[in-house]
């Protein structure tokens, strides 16, 4: 019997000294939490002062075909047809006119997803 209880007692250690170890690391990451959100939002504004730089440099080409009552199909296909690459080098779409369009005009949001308000 004896042998029997110290086999249960190991049995009920191992999960606790489990959950001890779980406990600490929890503790660890829970430290670096507020570290890593001002490295977010730091980069997030980091990200927000580019897109606003690199708005300013196309607007003109925009500004220029928006008097012309061009659509944002027809200015993504404009400024791809000039070589007027995206910010990350690739072709526009009319989406990103649009997005471009709201930053400019200061009406741009983040999507929905990424808004932190409630």
């Amino acid at each position: 019997m004896g042998a029997e209880v110290q086999r249960l007692r190991a049995l009920v250690a191992e999960p606790e000294a489990e959950i001890a170890r779980l406990g600490r690391k929890v503790r660890r990451l829970e430290a670096r939490l507020p570290a890593t959100a001002q490295a977010n939002a730091a980069r997030r504004a980091a990200a927000a002062a580019a897109a606003a730089e690199f708005a300013q440099k196309v607007v003109r080409h925009v500004q220029r075909l928006r008097l012309t009552r061009a659509s944002t199909m027809e200015i993504a296909a404009a400024l791809n047809e000039a070589g007027i690459a995206t910010r990350e080098g690739g072709e526009w779409s009319h989406r990103q006119v649009q997005r471009l369009l709201g930053r400019l005009d200061g009406s741009w949001a983040p999507p929905r997803r990424f808004r932190t308000e409630k």
